[in-house]
């Protein structure tokens, strides 16, 4: 690739991206890009269908659940985090993910019980032992 070629190339992406040509900040970003792009090529990075990496250009945004502005991915998982959300994936899935907390709820109430009675039958006097099995028939 020609000098010349790489600079339209180079013009082209900060353009498209909103970067102003020639400012420190979109040097900054298109130097980042180059060198993700040569480890990417040379192997140091494998690329993968699932892999999101954390770089700029990113649409800034409100977060819904704390107010905060998210300006990186990497904000937006910790804003998750932090206000114990998790990113929409439709309808269908948030029926799944509904049953799922339902369940487990359910499963922590049952600990809960299973330790409570437990714990009871355990602080028992002896005679108050005999006359709950004698009322239960065991």
């Amino acid at each position: 690739m020609t000098d010349q070629s790489r600079y339209a190339k180079k013009e082209e992406w900060l353009t498209e991206y909103g970067y102003v040509l020639g400012t420190p900040e979109a040097e900054k970003i298109w130097a980042e890009k180059v060198e993700l792009d040569e480890n990417v090529y040379h192997g140091r990075i494998q690329q993968h269908p699932g892999l999101i990496l954390d770089i700029q250009p990113w649409e800034a945004y409100e977060s819904p659940a704390s107010g905060r502005v998210i300006t990186s991915k990497a904000q937006r998982r910790e804003d998750m985090k932090r206000t114990n959300t998790r990113q929409y994936e439709g309808r269908e899935q948030e029926e799944k993910e509904v049953k799922r907390q339902h369940a487990y709820q359910e499963s922590a109430l049952d600990s809960k019980m299973t330790d409570t009675i437990g714990n009871r039958l355990r602080d028992l006097s002896p005679s108050q032992r005999a006359k709950l099995n004698k009322e239960l028939g065991a």
